[in-house]
């Protein structure tokens, strides 16, 4: 397959949540396969504790029963935007065909 997958780690749970530990442990594997498997590390303290992302009171104010508002999900949006353009100007060399991989073969 000539699939990119970019996993997640969860913002709203520490690090070494069991869940962000499996997604990271997931990458790790598919990368040693050889696989296009990317993680944006939501979870990571350069997000988690930066007020430009998580840390930002629209983040930690506007969450109501595991959900954020209308503007505490655009705001994730935008933060979701800056981490992925990150992760792909990392790995630009990696990425740079992705736009020619065909999409509407079966």
């Amino acid at each position: 397959s000539e699939a990119y997958i970019i996993l997640t780690t969860c913002p709203m749970f520490d690090a070494n949540f069991g869940y962000n530990v499996a997604v990271r442990e997931i990458v790790a594997y598919c990368k040693n396969q050889g696989k296009k498997v990317y993680l944006a590390d939501l979870a990571a303290d350069k997000y988690k504790l930066n007020p430009n992302y998580y840390a930002n009171p629209i983040m930690t104010t506007d969450y109501i029963n595991s959900h954020y508002s209308a503007i505490g999900y655009e705001f994730f949006a935008e933060c979701y935007l800056d981490i992925l353009s990150e992760l792909i100007e990392a790995n630009y060399a990696e990425f740079q065909n992705v736009a020619f991989i065909p999409y509407d073969v079966a």
